[in-house]
């Protein structure tokens, strides 16, 4: 079979996801990560999809939130008229 390395099977997703087969299949069944049912015995995943499905487990840094409650307050403090 000529090898896509766009287009994963599924012992190769659990490899790259560093997650057992079970694993993976729960991740399938609540839809976590998008797939490709091409046949009943065919699943196949597109590895840029599993990287962007991955960024919502992402936990943020301590400074990537401070940064982020600055920006807010920050924000807040214009709309509510500047500095007084």
């Amino acid at each position: 079979m000529h090898q896509n390395k766009e287009l994963l099977r599924t012992k190769d997703v659990a490899e790259y996801l560093n997650v057992c087969p079970r694993t993976l299949a729960n991740l399938q069944r609540r839809r976590l990560i998008p797939f490709y049912r091409v046949s009943r015995g065919l699943t196949l995943f597109r590895k840029a999809d599993l990287d962007k499905a991955l960024e919502r487990f992402r936990i943020k840094t301590a400074n990537e939130l401070r940064g982020e409650n600055l920006v807010e307050s920050i924000s807040r403090h214009e709309q509510e008229g500047g500095v007084r």
